[in-house]
């Protein structure tokens, strides 16, 4: 059962089967939640900019700009986001 403390977690690669096994793995877990999943850099910005998790884990190689854009775009506008980039 998740607590109401849970850590948020947004999980972006262009892998369907990658996004479903991270999101597997990190739900397991009793204190981390999985709030939203994105298949390129356009819509991980966006949902990391919209729903403000505490992680982002970012697969480095997905289309619709350079990682060092949309990171850099998150780190200017959500600069208390942690990011794990792959």
């Amino acid at each position: 059962m998740k607590r109401s403390s849970s850590t948020h977690v947004v999980i972006a690669d262009d892998h369907s089967i990658v996004r479903e096994g991270l999101s597997a793995v990190i739900n397991r877990e009793t204190d981390l939640e999985v709030v939203a999943e994105a298949r390129n850099w356009p819509e991980a910005v966006a949902k990391v900019l919209e729903l403000r998790p505490e992680i982002a884990v970012l697969d480095l190689h997905m289309r619709g700009m350079e990682a060092a854009d949309g990171i850099a775009t998150i780190r200017k506008r959500y600069p208390a986001s942690r990011i794990i980039a792959y």
